[in-house]
């Protein structure tokens, strides 16, 4: 159907019998921008000025008159009027655009991204250079805080120290070291001042750099000027130390020296209550030598009575003991003449049942009754004698008794009198 060395815009030339139903496809090459031109349209920026001075928008005018050139050559020419044949439905997918056309749109595309990330990317770097400035005014504020601290407390102590010093070169570098300061404050100002407008040329920027120097040579001076006040406060201040110390110890040894006396007079108190309490301790020596030998003697004197009712313990005991014998006897006595009694009453009872003589009988029962009289009296003594040694035996009782309690009493007046003798002969 093509001819050979036809263009791609020459029209398609068939003969076919007229009742022949035809439909043609014609396939044309697709145009392609090479690596290199799409590369160079990526670099390239587009907010950016152009080496012979046209801007953008004439880049963009061209493009687009490419484009057009293009999709006016993509079109096929008009074919020469015939019976119209109805086209076959589609056998495959496409698009409304062609492939050339979507690659134009999405080289634009990639073109706005690119122009959209640059800018971004300048205004990060914009930003990062105001947060630097940013950071760099907050330090030097920082450090001129710290310098009008440090400054007020050097003026609190040289007004601690002008009260003594009249003039002098610490009064002097006080006034340089404020006037220096005042200078760091208004250079801080402007470079603050600066540092929020944004440097957009090049003297701006060395302007900055200059203010920035200045700043720190300023600094510097402020620094150098305190660091000699420190000097001499710290010279001042060893002085007053040192003078401190003196003072300190001049008064401890006042302190010690009144406290020597203060020893010394209490030293001699001490030495006339000892001298009192030694005549006192030598009087109490006498008076208890009397009244050890006074005590000696009622100790020999409550000894002897102690032997002696410690005898007569010993007596009352052996008494007691032999009227607890003879009281033992009279009972025994006692019980035999009961039991001859009832042995005399049973023989007269079977006497007088048995068929013996009235005379025998009666003879026997007046042995038996004389017999049970006498041992009626007897057991009576027994019973009075008993009686008798039962008093005696309570009352010895009870002398022991005494007896008890008076040794008791007497032994522990004994004791008390050793003790007394013991405390007195430690006290010597």
């Amino acid at each position: 159907l093509g001819m050979p060395g036809s263009r791609d815009y020459s029209p398609v030339h068939v003969t076919v019998d007229a009742n022949t139903p035809v439909h043609v496809h014609r396939l044309q090459k697709q145009r392609r921008p090479s690596a290199q031109a799409v590369t160079e349209r990526l670099s390239r920026p587009r907010h950016l000025t152009s080496a012979d001075g046209k801007s953008s928008a004439a880049t963009a005018a061209a493009t687009a008159s490419a484009s057009s050139i293009m999709r006016r050559k993509s079109k096929s020419p008009p074919k020469s009027p015939g019976p119209w044949i109805p086209p076959p439905a589609k056998s495959s997918k496409g698009s409304k655009y062609e492939p050339a056309e979507r690659d134009i749109d999405d080289l634009d595309d990639y073109e706005g991204r690119v122009e959209s990330l640059i800018s971004e990317v300048g205004k990060l770097k914009s930003e990062a250079e105001l947060s630097r400035a940013r950071r760099e005014l907050s330090a030097s504020q920082e450090q001129l805080g710290h310098a009008e601290s440090e400054n007020a407390q050097l003026r609190q102590s040289v007004d601690l120290l002008s009260q003594e010093v009249e003039g002098g070169d610490l009064a002097r570098q006080l006034i340089s070291a404020e006037l220096e300061l005042q200078a760091l404050n208004r250079h801080l100002l402007a470079f603050g001042d600066l540092l929020r407008r944004p440097a957009r040329r090049q003297s701006e920027r060395d302007a900055l750099t200059a203010a920035q120097e200045a700043l720190s040579q300023r600094a510097a001076d402020l620094g150098a000027s305190l660091q000699r006040l420190r000097r001499q406060l710290r010279a001042r201040g060893n002085a007053e130390a040192e003078a401190a110390e003196l003072a300190e110890e001049r008064a401890e040894l006042l302190r010690r020296l009144a406290d020597a006396d203060a020893g010394r007079a209490a030293a001699e108190e001490s030495a006339g209550q000892l001298k009192a309490q030694i005549a006192g301790m030598r009087e109490q020596d006498a008076t208890a030598n009397g009244l050890q030998v006074a005590l000696e003697s009622a100790k020999g004197h409550l000894q002897f009575q102690l032997s002696q009712r410690d005898s007569e313990i010993a007596r009352l005991t052996g008494r007691l003991r032999s009227l607890e014998s003879e009281l033992a006897r009279a009972r025994v006595e006692r019980d035999q003449a009961d039991e001859l009694l009832r042995q005399t009453t049973e023989e007269a009872a079977a006497a007088a049942s048995g068929v013996a003589a009235e005379g025998e009988a009666a003879g026997a029962v007046a042995a038996a009754e004389r017999e049970a009289s006498a041992a009626r009296q007897r057991a009576g003594r027994a019973e009075a004698e008993a009686t008798r040694l039962r008093q005696e035996a309570a009352g010895l009782l009870d002398r022991c008794e005494r007896l008890g309690e008076e040794n008791e009493r007497l032994r522990a007046r004994a004791e008390l009198v050793s003790g007394r003798n013991d405390s007195g002969c430690r006290a010597r």
